[in-house]
């Protein structure tokens, strides 16, 4: 009888489990806007100038001076940066001369100089 209860037990467990749905994430294409852009087609690498741009699923950056993006690697590296949201927080870049940021795409992680 033990048994009997155990393994219906155990059963409805097993089925309690597995209808635990799997949430897919998806990269959404980042975004860019600016007065102008360059394009190099054989090395991917797209230039933004004036008044750039930038989102993505975690980062959002406004009115940077430019930003080179290199769609191979999705890295880009923005000039001119004087604040961004990342992952929903206000960055500020106060005591950086440079004010140069570096970010991979989907990373977690950026680089302020």
């Amino acid at each position: 009888m033990k048994n009997i209860i155990l393994m219906l037990f155990l059963l409805i467990n097993f089925v309690s489990l597995a209808q635990n749905e799997i949430e897919e994430t998806t990269l959404v294409e980042p975004n860019f806007s600016s007065e102008s852009v360059t394009i190099n087609d054989s090395s991917d690498i797209m230039i933004f100038k004036g008044k750039v741009s930038f989102k993505s699923d975690l980062m959002n950056l406004t009115r940077a001076e430019k930003i080179v993006y290199n769609k191979k690697t999705n890295r880009l590296v923005a000039y001119g940066v004087n604040e961004f949201t990342f992952d929903g927080k206000v960055q500020i870049s106060r005591n950086n001369k440079n004010k140069i940021l570096k970010y991979t795409i989907g990373e977690r992680t950026a680089y302020v100089e």
